[in-house]
């Protein structure tokens, strides 16, 4: 690595070994800070390391990949890049967006026992409550995935399905 050859050339003009070791510390705090100028700083991702769901509205990249200072967003997991990038803005909702079903409902007057069915989990597509036989579970789609209520599956991304309401 170049650091170790700077150090070596200093040490061979007789510099001391502790100005050697200083010099080598500089170097590479200096390349590490180089190395990451391009990365995002993904305000969604705060302290977590990981993919998570990407939840901005006007955004069509699915998932995140959160690694402290050096995050990306994906169009899916393993499919990411540093050039990909959503606005912070927010999309103002129409008034003519049809709400999602079952969002009014009492989930835990309408899970009764002998009932099996999946729910809408509001404000965050990503979840969906299961109701077996009078229990209430919560469920979580996978990564990049939310609760489509048409077909009661986690299916599509996203931007893909339509009265997913998020906060």
């Amino acid at each position: 690595m170049v650091y170790k050859r700077q150090a070596q050339l200093l040490i061979s003009t007789k510099t001391t070994k502790y100005e050697a070791i200083y010099i080598s510390i500089i170097s590479v705090v200096c390349w590490a800070t180089l190395l990451k100028v391009n990365a995002l700083n993904i305000t969604e991702c705060d302290s977590y390391e990981g993919y998570k769901n990407n939840t901005r509205l006007n955004c069509s990249y699915s998932v995140i990949w959160c690694d402290g200072n050096y995050s990306m967003f994906c169009s899916e997991e393993d499919v990411c890049d540093e050039s990909f990038n959503c606005s912070t803005e927010q999309i103002e909702e129409s008034s003519t967006t049809s709400p999602a079903a079952n969002a009014d409902i009492d989930i835990t007057e309408a899970c009764t026992k002998g009932m099996t069915q999946k729910f809408v989990y509001p404000h965050n597509c990503n979840y969906y409550y299961y109701c077996i036989d009078g229990f209430l579970l919560v469920g979580q789609c996978p990564l990049g995935y939310v609760f489509n209520t048409e077909n009661q599956v986690c299916s599509g991304s996203i931007t893909d399905i339509n009265g997913c309401v998020l906060t």
